[in-house]
């Protein structure tokens, strides 16, 4: 048994043994591989042992300068060594841990560490373990980090953009600079706090709404946020991102929220949308054509104007481009682009065309940009100046009208000084047109009236009536003559006075003859006895008076010759129409020619198209010019055929034109010369007070009619010009066709008529919405046309509700009209009897100013009549 107990003894020891050389084998292969340097020192005497490799490679000293030698005896360890507290420090402690030591390498590099020794025994020794680990990267790192974390405060409080951090929870972790300057809170004043300790209740819920979002998006959000907040009621947009914020094991540590201010950029968006809502509702609603165009001549948008000016859609515009609505033939057109192209923009007129063919004028005014994309565009703005043109054509006429009349007319402005002198004028008062532009009205002619003239003049022009009357005024050398004047005044569209039109012509030979016959009257009264010398002097007056009859008829045979001369011209423009006509018909015949030598040149293609191939193109080529010869040629014929419609036009409107004078001659001339003769007969004493005032009746009625009738000239002009006013106001209809049938009951039983009134029953609250003195014109027109053309019956006058409009109407048993001038009664200048020996008066003008009249009220007119039976005239006028 003793025997099995030393084998059981030396087995242990055996693999005691086996397990210490294990153990030890296991420690020498981590001391030879560790990646921290290890120092074995003697605890007593502190005489370095052992070292490991790494220790080696880490200082870059040999294995042999460690070993044998004590620590202080090792350069780097100096310092250490030298504190003896520090090494007995070690020896007691058996455990000491430096956490920041700098060592000096082979190389003289520097070196954190940190070092940790321990004390065991080994074979019964103590012996000291250093551990030394290299910091030098760490402390970098640490550093880096250091200055990273650095950095990234100084950005974040730096940063223009709000940056806060909250937990899960809402409570408020940090915010930034601008977080606080934004809010006017501090951050220490809101770390711990939730939205609702900062904002009113509804912007905080809108604050927590939004981090849900995030969090349930377990990503990235970003809101619009229109914040309210502050005393004084400051609002902001705010384009925020919110994070929510996850640390390694994917737990939620909060929500990182960042804000920028964007309200100016709000505010620049919703003005550049609200531009773009202006521009596109100008472009669309615009009455000018509007098109976009790019350089190279596409259309690329074009407005509902263009589309209507043009005849086309939108999308066919576009893919006709420019050259399908421009008149290239105008040269006009690229003046006007290489206008644009040096200066940017540029503006003219051109000739277009539309779908149907036709050409008109039109005002373009068209400019360079570019758009977003940085891409040349222009615009063109279309105004179509037919009409305008007409216009001016007609003011044109008008003013040759009056530039041709008998009399001197004169306008002046506010100022006296003169805007407008007529080719009478210039013969009267010896001033050319040149020379009396601008000048002032008293320096040109002084003239002579008395002071109840002075201030009756003032007072009716004032008033906005005309005056007439006569006295003394001046040529332009001064010589004095008695003149007859009427003075009215010129309002603009505004109803404002804008000056004064002066119509005036020489009556020296009229107050002569006056001066005459008083002379001879009170000769006749001295000489009464003396009968054989006053039979004389009546001889002598009876002279006087044939030779004024000369004198008018040379007036008159004057107006025959300036007649003459309108024939003589009308049949010069005949003459240069039949020349037209024969120029024409060689046209036709060199078309002819060019025709038959077409011909001959197709004769000779087949012949050569028999020879190579390059002489076959020539032939093509000679094909297509004959046919771009034979479209000429057609196009000629059909400019010959508008020629041919041009000259029926002009002739038609020579016609029109000769007609209209020769009315106007008759009707001013009729007024004057009763003017006239009973102004002469008011100086016959033989006459008595009541034959002499009812030659002041006469006077009256004709001054009256004259006036009328440049009335009507001076409002179809304004209605033409689109310069007539209109002031509308709400009329009782039936108070007003009451008072129109008590203005002219007088005049029904003067010409032996029965006037009728026909009203409604029980109506006497409809209103209308008019111009009361312009209805009145209207109805003047219309019951004077039925007394003019009705010998006897009645004439009825009345209205009648019909939907929104009210119709009025007035009826007479007179002559009638023709059907086939129904359709043109209404034209300017059109009457039945348009010969110069017609048998009933007026200008033709009335019923075309009653037209234009009740379209600018909003109503239309009709006629239904019967030649023997009379006329029926209905006009409408809105309702109120």
């Amino acid at each position: 048994m003793g025997k099995d107990n030393k084998s059981e003894t030396a087995d242990f020891r055996q693999r005691a043994e086996e397990l210490l050389i294990a153990s030890e084998s296991r420690y020498r292969r981590l001391f030879e591989s560790a990646k921290d340097g290890i120092l074995i020192l003697d605890a007593e005497t502190g005489m370095i042992a052992d070292v490991n490799p790494f220790m080696i490679e880490m200082l870059g000293y040999s294995k042999e300068q460690f070993i044998g030698k004590t620590i202080w005896e090792i350069g780097f360890f100096r310092d250490i060594a030298d504190n003896k507290k520090k090494f007995s420090e070690l020896q007691q402690k058996e455990y000491v841990c430096y956490d920041d030591l700098m060592l000096e390498t082979a190389d003289g590099r520097k070196i954190s560490v940190e070092i940790v020794s321990n004390i065991y025994f080994e074979e019964n020794k103590k012996v000291i373990q250093c551990n030394i680990r290299e910091t030098t990267i760490r402390k970098q790192s640490e550093l880096a980090l250091s200055n990273s974390e650095t950095h990234l405060r100084t950005l974040v409080q730096t940063i223009p953009d709000l940056i806060w951090l909250k937990d899960p929870e809402g409570l408020y972790l940090s915010c930034n600079t601008m977080f606080e300057r934004f809010f006017g809170v501090k951050e220490v004043d809101i770390i711990g706090k939730t939205d609702y300790d900062i904002f009113d209740r509804d912007l905080a819920d809108f604050f927590r709404e939004n981090d849900r979002k995030a969090i349930e998006m377990e990503k990235p959000t970003g809101f619009e946020e229109l914040v309210s907040f502050g005393n004084n009621g400051f609002r902001a947009f705010m384009d925020v991102i919110k994070t929510p914020m996850y640390d390694s094991n994917g737990t939620l540590l909060g929500v990182l929220g960042t804000g920028r201010d964007i309200t100016e950029r709000k505010k620049a968006t919703d003005a550049l949308l609200e531009s773009e809502i202006k521009y596109r509702a100008f472009f669309e609603n615009s009455m000018d054509a509007i098109l976009l165009t790019s350089p190279d001549g596409k259309i690329l948008s074009a407005n509902h104007a263009a589309c209507n000016m043009f005849g086309y859609p939108e999308d066919e515009l576009i893919r006709l481009g420019k050259s399908g609505v421009a008149d290239m033939s105008d040269s006009r057109i690229s003046v006007l682009l290489g206008e644009r192209k040096s200066n940017g923009k540029s503006r003219g007129e051109v000739s277009l065309i539309r779908k149907d063919g036709t050409r008109f004028p039109a005002e373009i005014s068209t400019a360079l940009f570019k758009n977003k994309e940085g891409s040349e565009r222009s615009s063109m703005i279309i105004r179509d100046v037919t009409e305008q043109k007409n216009i001016q054509n007609e003011i044109k006429f008008q003013a040759d009208l009056l530039n041709n009349v008998g009399q001197a007319v004169i306008a002046i402005d506010m100022l006296d000084n003169v805007t407008y002198w007529n080719r009478a004028a210039e013969k009267i008062y010896g001033w050319s047109s040149s020379e009396a532009m601008g000048q002032n009205i008293d320096y040109l002619i002084p003239t002579q009236p008395t002071k109840k003239q002075a201030k009756e003049i003032s007072k009716e022009i004032s008033e906005g009536h005309p005056w007439t009357g006569g006295f003394l005024v001046k040529r332009k050398d001064r010589s004095s003559f008695s003149a007859w004047v009427t003075f009215s005044p010129i309002f603009d569209s505004k109803g404002e006075l804008i000056g004064v039109m002066e119509i005036s012509s020489d009556n020296t030979e009229q107050k002569k003859a006056e001066q005459n016959l008083i002379v001879a009257n009170e000769e006749l009264i001295i000489q009464n006895i003396e009968k054989e010398k006053r039979a004389g002097e009546l001889i002598i007056a009876n002279k006087e008076l044939a030779f004024q009859t000369e004198e008018k008829g040379k007036r008159a045979d004057e107006l025959i010759i300036a007649n003459n001369e309108l024939v003589f011209q009308a049949e010069e423009k005949e003459k240069r129409a039949d020349e037209l006509i024969i120029a024409n018909k060689e046209l036709v015949f060199q078309n002819e020619e060019k025709e038959k030598r077409a011909a001959e040149l197709v004769i000779a293609n087949k012949e050569l198209a028999f020879q190579t191939e390059e002489k076959g193109k020539r032939a093509d080529e000679l094909i297509i010019a004959n046919k771009e010869l034979v479209f000429q040629n057609e196009e000629k014929e059909k400019r010959a055929v508008e020629l041919t419609i041009a000259k029926e036009k002009a002739e038609e409107s020579d016609r029109l034109k000769s007609a209209f004078l020769a009315n106007m001659s008759h009707e001013v001339r009729t007024p004057l010369n009763s003017i006239i003769g009973f102004s002469e007969l008011l100086g016959d004493p033989d006459f008595e007070e009541d034959q002499k005032n009812e030659f002041i009746q006469h006077i009256v009625t004709s001054g009256n009619n004259l006036l009328t009738i440049i009335s009507d000239i001076m409002d179809i002009s304004k209605m033409e010009s689109g310069e007539i006013t209109i002031r509308k106001k709400p009329i009782n209809a039936q108070e007003y066709v009451l008072g129109i049938y008590e203005q002219f009951s007088f005049q029904a039983e003067t010409h032996k008529l029965e006037l009728i009134l026909n009203l409604p029953d029980n109506d006497k609250e409809t209103e209308i919405f008019a111009d009361t003195e312009r209805l009145r014109q209207i109805f003047n027109n219309l019951i004077g046309n039925a007394f003019k053309f009705t010998v006897n019956g009645s004439i009825e006058i009345g209205y009648r509700p019909k939907g929104k409009m009210v119709e009025f109407f007035v009826k007479d048993t007179g002559i009638g009209i023709p059907a086939s001038y129904q359709d043109k009664i209404f034209d300017r200048f059109r009457q039945v009897d348009d010969e110069k020996n017609r048998k009933y008066g007026g200008n033709g003008l009335g019923l075309t100013i009653t037209k234009n009249l009740v379209e600018l009220m909003g109503g239309k007119i009709r006629l239904e009549s019967k030649v023997g039976e009379g006329s029926e005239f209905y006009f409408t006028i809105p309702g109120n």
